[in-house]
Protein backbone atom coordinates (compact mmCIF):
# COMPACT_ATOMS: atom_id res chain seq x y z
CA UNK A 1 0.00 0.00 0.00
CA UNK A 2 1.33 3.89 -0.52
CA UNK A 3 0.16 7.15 0.67
CA UNK A 4 1.47 10.17 -1.31
CA UNK A 5 0.91 13.74 0.97
CA UNK A 6 2.06 17.39 -0.05
CA UNK A 7 4.04 19.09 2.18
CA UNK A 8 2.72 22.63 2.62
CA UNK A 9 4.63 26.07 3.98
CA UNK A 10 2.04 28.87 4.45
CA UNK A 11 0.51 28.58 0.95
CA UNK A 12 3.09 27.07 -1.02
CA UNK A 13 3.74 23.19 -1.71
CA UNK A 14 7.23 22.65 -1.31
CA UNK A 15 7.19 18.95 -1.47
CA UNK A 16 5.41 16.10 -1.73
CA UNK A 17 5.64 12.99 1.12
CA UNK A 18 5.18 9.48 0.33
CA UNK A 19 4.64 6.44 3.07
CA UNK A 20 4.10 3.23 1.75
CA UNK A 21 4.52 -0.35 3.12
CA UNK A 22 4.40 -4.01 2.37
CA UNK A 23 0.94 -5.85 3.78
CA UNK A 24 2.43 -8.75 3.60
CA UNK A 25 5.60 -8.08 5.76
CA UNK A 26 2.96 -6.45 8.34
CA UNK A 27 1.03 -9.34 9.05
CA UNK A 28 3.85 -11.71 9.13
CA UNK A 29 5.31 -9.96 11.94
CA UNK A 30 1.93 -8.77 14.08
CA UNK A 31 1.53 -13.29 13.31
CA UNK A 32 5.16 -13.30 14.28
CA UNK A 33 4.06 -11.29 17.46
CA UNK A 34 0.84 -13.00 18.80
CA UNK A 35 2.75 -16.50 18.60
CA UNK A 36 5.59 -15.53 20.69
CA UNK A 37 2.69 -13.82 23.13
CA UNK A 38 1.04 -17.02 23.02
CA UNK A 39 3.83 -19.35 23.52
CA UNK A 40 4.67 -16.71 26.08
CA UNK A 41 1.16 -17.18 28.07
CA UNK A 42 1.64 -21.06 27.43
CA UNK A 43 4.53 -21.55 29.11
CA UNK A 44 2.64 -19.31 32.01
CA UNK A 45 -0.39 -21.88 32.21
CA UNK A 46 1.96 -24.66 31.95
CA UNK A 47 4.38 -23.45 34.95
CA UNK A 48 1.49 -23.05 36.97
CA UNK A 49 -0.15 -26.02 36.20
CA UNK A 50 2.95 -28.02 36.51
CA UNK A 51 3.40 -26.13 40.11
CA UNK A 52 -0.59 -26.63 41.18
CA UNK A 53 -0.20 -30.14 40.84
CA UNK A 54 3.07 -30.65 42.76
CA UNK A 55 1.64 -28.41 45.44
CA UNK A 56 -1.66 -30.80 45.45
CA UNK A 57 0.64 -34.29 45.29
CA UNK A 58 2.88 -33.00 48.42
CA UNK A 59 0.15 -31.86 50.27
CA UNK A 60 -1.39 -35.21 49.60
CA UNK A 61 1.54 -37.13 50.53
CA UNK A 62 2.16 -35.63 53.95
CA UNK A 63 -1.53 -36.35 54.41
CA UNK A 64 -1.54 -39.40 53.23
CA UNK A 65 1.99 -41.05 54.22
CA UNK A 66 0.97 -40.28 57.75
CA UNK A 67 -2.01 -42.32 57.76
CA UNK A 68 -0.32 -45.08 56.11
CA UNK A 69 2.09 -45.07 59.08
CA UNK A 70 -0.53 -45.71 61.18
CA UNK A 71 -2.13 -48.06 59.37
CA UNK A 72 0.93 -49.96 59.36
CA UNK A 73 0.95 -49.85 63.18
CA UNK A 74 -2.86 -50.47 63.45
CA UNK A 75 -1.75 -53.73 61.33
CA UNK A 76 1.64 -54.53 64.03
CA UNK A 77 -0.39 -54.03 67.10
CA UNK A 78 -3.13 -56.58 65.75
CA UNK A 79 -0.08 -59.02 64.79
CA UNK A 80 0.97 -58.74 68.34
CA UNK A 81 3.89 -56.61 67.72
CA UNK A 82 3.50 -54.47 70.55
CA UNK A 83 6.87 -53.21 70.25
CA UNK A 84 6.12 -51.43 66.75
CA UNK A 85 7.17 -48.19 66.81
CA UNK A 86 5.13 -45.55 64.95
CA UNK A 87 8.26 -43.16 63.38
CA UNK A 88 5.01 -40.29 63.19
CA UNK A 89 4.97 -40.32 66.96
CA UNK A 90 6.81 -36.98 67.29
CA UNK A 91 4.47 -34.52 65.26
CA UNK A 92 3.19 -31.95 67.15
CA UNK A 93 -0.20 -32.23 65.13
CA UNK A 94 -3.46 -34.10 65.44
CA UNK A 95 -1.98 -37.51 63.94
CA UNK A 96 1.50 -37.42 65.73
CA UNK A 97 -0.94 -37.51 68.99
CA UNK A 98 -3.45 -40.23 67.61
CA UNK A 99 0.48 -42.36 67.06
CA UNK A 100 1.18 -41.60 70.71
CA UNK A 101 -2.35 -42.43 72.01
CA UNK A 102 -1.75 -45.87 69.82
CA UNK A 103 1.74 -46.73 70.87
CA UNK A 104 0.83 -46.13 74.35
CA UNK A 105 -1.98 -48.55 74.21
CA UNK A 106 0.25 -51.28 72.74
CA UNK A 107 2.05 -50.93 75.48
CA UNK A 108 -0.87 -51.22 78.06
CA UNK A 109 -1.71 -54.53 75.68
CA UNK A 110 1.59 -55.65 76.23
CA UNK A 111 1.11 -55.31 80.33
CA UNK A 112 -2.02 -56.73 80.35
CA UNK A 113 -0.65 -59.84 77.53
CA UNK A 114 2.38 -60.43 80.26
CA UNK A 115 -0.15 -60.78 83.34
CA UNK A 116 -2.50 -63.07 81.08
CA UNK A 117 0.07 -65.62 80.11
CA UNK A 118 1.76 -65.26 83.75
CA UNK A 119 -1.61 -66.05 84.94
CA UNK A 120 -2.42 -69.00 82.98
CA UNK A 121 0.67 -70.63 82.56
CA UNK A 122 0.55 -71.03 86.64
CA UNK A 123 -2.93 -71.76 86.20
CA UNK A 124 -2.08 -74.55 83.40
CA UNK A 125 1.16 -75.62 85.89
CA UNK A 126 -1.60 -76.63 88.30
CA UNK A 127 -3.46 -78.22 86.74
CA UNK A 128 -0.74 -80.94 85.34
CA UNK A 129 -0.81 -82.72 88.41
CA UNK A 130 -4.66 -83.42 88.97
CA UNK A 131 -4.80 -84.02 85.06
CA UNK A 132 -1.19 -86.49 85.52
CA UNK A 133 -3.49 -88.52 88.37
CA UNK A 134 -6.59 -88.90 86.44
CA UNK A 135 -4.67 -90.60 83.46
CA UNK A 136 -2.64 -92.84 85.96
CA UNK A 137 -5.70 -94.14 87.89
CA UNK A 138 -7.83 -94.59 84.45
CA UNK A 139 -4.85 -96.54 82.98
CA UNK A 140 -4.53 -99.04 86.75
CA UNK A 141 -8.63 -99.30 85.90
CA UNK A 142 -8.16 -100.39 82.57
CA UNK A 143 -5.16 -103.13 83.46
CA UNK A 144 -7.93 -104.73 85.66
CA UNK A 145 -5.51 -104.30 89.04
CA UNK A 146 -8.46 -103.62 91.35
CA UNK A 147 -10.83 -105.85 89.74
CA UNK A 148 -11.91 -106.63 85.98
CA UNK A 149 -14.08 -103.83 84.59
CA UNK A 150 -17.09 -104.81 81.82
CA UNK A 151 -17.16 -103.59 78.66
CA UNK A 152 -19.16 -100.06 79.28
CA UNK A 153 -17.19 -99.61 82.03
CA UNK A 154 -13.96 -99.84 79.80
CA UNK A 155 -15.78 -97.52 76.99
CA UNK A 156 -16.08 -95.34 79.72
CA UNK A 157 -12.34 -95.22 80.88
CA UNK A 158 -11.49 -94.82 77.06
CA UNK A 159 -13.46 -91.67 76.82
CA UNK A 160 -12.01 -90.28 79.84
CA UNK A 161 -8.40 -90.89 78.87
CA UNK A 162 -8.71 -90.09 75.38
CA UNK A 163 -10.55 -86.38 76.79
CA UNK A 164 -7.20 -86.64 78.85
CA UNK A 165 -5.31 -86.50 76.74
CA UNK A 166 -6.53 -83.56 74.96
CA UNK A 167 -6.60 -82.06 78.20
CA UNK A 168 -2.79 -82.23 78.52
CA UNK A 169 -2.18 -80.99 74.78
CA UNK A 170 -3.97 -78.31 75.28
CA UNK A 171 -2.14 -77.55 78.64
CA UNK A 172 1.21 -78.38 77.03
CA UNK A 173 0.64 -75.81 73.94
CA UNK A 174 -0.30 -73.03 76.77
CA UNK A 175 2.80 -73.72 78.71
CA UNK A 176 5.31 -73.40 75.37
CA UNK A 177 3.30 -70.27 74.41
CA UNK A 178 3.94 -68.65 77.44
CA UNK A 179 7.51 -69.86 77.28
CA UNK A 180 8.17 -68.41 73.49
CA UNK A 181 6.60 -65.31 73.97
CA UNK A 182 8.91 -64.99 77.03
CA UNK A 183 12.24 -65.87 75.47
CA UNK A 184 12.25 -68.39 77.64
CA UNK A 185 12.10 -72.17 75.82
CA UNK A 186 15.16 -74.01 76.10
CA UNK A 187 15.75 -76.71 72.85
CA UNK A 188 18.68 -79.58 74.01
CA UNK A 189 19.00 -80.65 70.18
CA UNK A 190 21.36 -84.15 70.32
CA UNK A 191 21.11 -86.69 67.64
CA UNK A 192 17.29 -88.52 68.07
CA UNK A 193 15.45 -91.29 66.05
CA UNK A 194 12.38 -89.54 64.33
CA UNK A 195 10.99 -92.58 62.97
CA UNK A 196 10.93 -94.18 66.86
CA UNK A 197 9.68 -90.47 68.41
CA UNK A 198 7.01 -90.45 65.48
CA UNK A 199 5.89 -94.42 66.53
CA UNK A 200 5.62 -93.32 69.93
CA UNK A 201 3.86 -90.12 69.13
CA UNK A 202 0.94 -92.61 67.16
CA UNK A 203 0.62 -95.33 69.82
CA UNK A 204 -0.15 -92.15 72.34
CA UNK A 205 -3.28 -91.06 70.09
CA UNK A 206 -4.37 -94.02 68.77
CA UNK A 207 -7.42 -94.08 70.21
CA UNK A 208 -8.16 -90.61 68.91
CA UNK A 209 -8.24 -92.49 65.62
CA UNK A 210 -9.68 -95.49 66.63
CA UNK A 211 -13.00 -93.44 68.48
CA UNK A 212 -13.24 -91.88 65.15
CA UNK A 213 -12.71 -95.12 63.04
CA UNK A 214 -10.17 -93.21 60.87
CA UNK A 215 -7.91 -95.42 58.85
CA UNK A 216 -3.98 -94.31 59.75
CA UNK A 217 -0.96 -95.68 57.50
CA UNK A 218 2.80 -94.80 58.82
CA UNK A 219 6.10 -95.38 56.21
CA UNK A 220 9.32 -94.56 57.46
CA UNK A 221 11.92 -94.71 54.46
CA UNK A 222 14.44 -97.67 55.33
CA UNK A 223 17.37 -96.54 57.47
CA UNK A 224 15.97 -93.16 58.06
CA UNK A 225 18.72 -90.58 59.44
CA UNK A 226 18.32 -89.57 62.41
CA UNK A 227 17.53 -85.84 63.18
CA UNK A 228 19.62 -82.89 65.55
CA UNK A 229 16.62 -82.05 67.93
CA UNK A 230 15.24 -81.93 70.73
CA UNK A 231 13.10 -84.86 71.06
CA UNK A 232 10.50 -83.31 73.37
CA UNK A 233 9.85 -81.14 71.26
CA UNK A 234 9.39 -82.97 68.27
CA UNK A 235 7.31 -85.17 69.29
CA UNK A 236 5.27 -81.89 70.77
CA UNK A 237 4.95 -81.12 67.17
CA UNK A 238 4.02 -84.25 66.25
CA UNK A 239 1.44 -84.31 68.19
CA UNK A 240 0.07 -80.93 67.02
CA UNK A 241 0.10 -81.80 63.25
CA UNK A 242 -1.99 -85.26 64.22
CA UNK A 243 -4.18 -83.58 66.57
CA UNK A 244 -4.98 -81.46 64.13
CA UNK A 245 -5.17 -83.99 61.40
CA UNK A 246 -7.50 -85.95 63.53
CA UNK A 247 -9.83 -83.02 64.68
CA UNK A 248 -10.60 -82.04 61.22
CA UNK A 249 -10.81 -85.65 59.04
CA UNK A 250 -14.57 -86.82 59.13
CA UNK A 251 -15.18 -90.02 60.45
CA UNK A 252 -14.09 -93.11 58.68
CA UNK A 253 -11.59 -90.68 57.04
CA UNK A 254 -7.90 -91.65 56.48
CA UNK A 255 -4.18 -89.70 58.07
CA UNK A 256 -1.02 -90.57 56.30
CA UNK A 257 2.00 -89.96 58.23
CA UNK A 258 5.50 -90.46 56.03
CA UNK A 259 8.69 -89.76 56.95
CA UNK A 260 12.13 -89.93 54.14
CA UNK A 261 15.20 -87.88 53.68
CA UNK A 262 16.34 -85.21 51.41
CA UNK A 263 19.02 -84.74 48.92
CA UNK A 264 19.83 -81.36 50.94
CA UNK A 265 21.05 -83.45 54.45
CA UNK A 266 18.06 -82.90 55.76
CA UNK A 267 14.56 -85.65 56.82
CA UNK A 268 11.50 -84.51 55.55
CA UNK A 269 7.68 -85.07 57.26
CA UNK A 270 4.12 -85.13 56.19
CA UNK A 271 1.12 -85.39 57.82
CA UNK A 272 -2.01 -85.90 55.43
CA UNK A 273 -5.78 -85.65 56.13
CA UNK A 274 -8.96 -86.08 54.24
CA UNK A 275 -10.52 -83.27 55.75
CA UNK A 276 -12.60 -80.21 54.67
CA UNK A 277 -9.74 -78.66 53.09
CA UNK A 278 -8.61 -74.92 53.75
CA UNK A 279 -8.94 -72.39 51.38
CA UNK A 280 -5.91 -70.31 49.72
CA UNK A 281 -6.67 -67.08 51.16
CA UNK A 282 -6.83 -68.74 54.63
CA UNK A 283 -3.53 -70.61 54.44
CA UNK A 284 -1.41 -67.15 55.65
CA UNK A 285 -3.33 -67.04 58.93
CA UNK A 286 -2.29 -70.84 59.93
CA UNK A 287 1.00 -70.57 61.08
CA UNK A 288 0.07 -67.00 63.30
CA UNK A 289 -1.12 -67.02 67.01
CA UNK A 290 -4.77 -67.69 67.39
CA UNK A 291 -4.68 -67.68 63.61
CA UNK A 292 -7.48 -70.06 62.82
CA UNK A 293 -8.72 -70.69 59.18
CA UNK A 294 -12.44 -70.66 58.27
CA UNK A 295 -13.58 -73.72 57.44
CA UNK A 296 -15.78 -74.37 54.42
CA UNK A 297 -18.60 -72.26 54.82
CA UNK A 298 -17.32 -69.73 56.77
CA UNK A 299 -17.26 -70.92 60.32
CA UNK A 300 -14.21 -70.82 62.62
CA UNK A 301 -12.41 -74.11 63.44
CA UNK A 302 -13.00 -74.67 67.02
CA UNK A 303 -9.68 -74.65 68.85
CA UNK A 304 -7.02 -72.21 70.54
CA UNK A 305 -5.31 -71.61 67.69
CA UNK A 306 -1.41 -72.28 69.25
CA UNK A 307 -0.89 -75.84 67.73
CA UNK A 308 0.35 -74.18 64.66
CA UNK A 309 1.95 -71.92 65.75
CA UNK A 310 4.36 -73.61 68.08
CA UNK A 311 4.97 -75.97 65.50
CA UNK A 312 6.33 -72.79 63.74
CA UNK A 313 8.29 -71.79 66.35
CA UNK A 314 9.75 -75.34 67.17
CA UNK A 315 10.56 -75.86 63.33
CA UNK A 316 12.54 -72.66 62.47
CA UNK A 317 13.97 -73.10 66.10
CA UNK A 318 15.66 -76.18 64.87
CA UNK A 319 16.83 -74.76 61.17
CA UNK A 320 13.87 -76.20 59.26
CA UNK A 321 11.02 -75.18 57.01
CA UNK A 322 6.89 -76.14 57.65
CA UNK A 323 4.78 -75.49 55.05
CA UNK A 324 1.07 -76.10 53.64
CA UNK A 325 -1.00 -77.51 50.84
CA UNK A 326 -4.28 -77.56 51.38
CA UNK A 327 -7.96 -77.35 48.66
CA UNK A 328 -11.40 -76.80 50.05
CA UNK A 329 -12.76 -80.34 49.17
CA UNK A 330 -9.35 -82.09 49.18
CA UNK A 331 -7.66 -82.91 52.34
CA UNK A 332 -4.62 -80.68 54.03
CA UNK A 333 -0.93 -81.79 53.99
CA UNK A 334 1.50 -80.39 56.31
CA UNK A 335 4.74 -80.85 55.80
CA UNK A 336 7.98 -79.83 57.39
CA UNK A 337 11.45 -80.45 57.65
CA UNK A 338 14.75 -81.03 59.96
CA UNK A 339 18.43 -81.29 60.07
CA UNK A 340 20.07 -84.66 59.94
CA UNK A 341 22.52 -85.13 62.71
CA UNK A 342 25.86 -85.27 62.28
CA UNK A 343 27.97 -88.40 61.37
CA UNK A 344 26.52 -91.89 59.88
CA UNK A 345 23.65 -91.95 62.67
CA UNK A 346 20.42 -93.94 60.80
CA UNK A 347 17.35 -95.28 62.29
CA UNK A 348 17.39 -99.13 62.18
CA UNK A 349 15.59 -101.02 58.97
CA UNK A 350 12.01 -101.69 59.94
Amino acid sequence: LEWTLPVVIGDDTISVAQVSYDERILKDDIQKKLLATLGQLMAVALGTFFFAVFIGLTMAWSLSHPISLLEEAARAFGEGRLDYQTPIAGRGDELGRLARAMTAMAQKLKELGALKDEFVALVSHDLRGPLAGITMYVDHLQEGSPGPVNEAQNKILTIIRINSQRLSAFINNILDTAKMRAGRMEYHREPRDLDALAREIVTLLDLLMADKEIRFSYEAEPNLPWVQADGQMIQQLLTNLLSNAIKFTPRKGQISLRLKKTSDAMVWACVKDTGPGIAAEELPKLFKKFGQASAPGGDVRHGTGLGLMIAKDVVDAHGGKIWVESKVGGGSAFYFTLPQASGDIQSPKP
